[in-house]
């Protein structure tokens, strides 16, 4: 409207007019402040997405020190098997030849008197 259009109009359409202005710049001021809220509330989405990102990677963290903790116990568990497994064999090497000499002996005594034996059935 232009501002003649404005001065031939009675009172009572310019206060309607000002009242749909009113009302439509209430409504714009309520889009307006939706649109802040949502940018605020991106701005926290985003600020919530940096946390747990950085919560993601400790996470990470603190799951690759733990795989390496347990495969360092596993390292350690397996050469102190080793290191077990190793002395049972000396060992049972040990008692082994121990067993061998002892049951020599008995063959050596064994045939010692079997030709004591024989010497004496000889001797008769």
């Amino acid at each position: 409207m232009t501002d003649r259009e404005f001065k031939r109009l009675k009172r009572a359409d310019l206060i309607e007019i000002i009242y749909q202005l009113q009302t439509e710049l209430e409504e714009t001021k309520k889009q307006l402040e939706d649109r802040n809220i949502k940018i605020a509330a991106a701005g926290s989405i985003a600020d919530a997405a940096v946390a747990v990102n950085q919560l993601m990677e400790t996470a990470q963290q603190t799951a690759d020190q733990y795989v390496e903790s347990v495969k360092n116990s596993a390292e350690e568990a397996k050469a102190e098997a080793k290191a077990e497994a190793a002395k049972i064999t000396e060992e049972a090497k040990a008692e082994a030849a121990k067993i061998t000499e002892e049951a020599k002996a008995e063959v050596k005594i064994e045939e010692t008197a079997q030709e004591d034996a024989e010497v004496k059935t000889e001797g008769e």
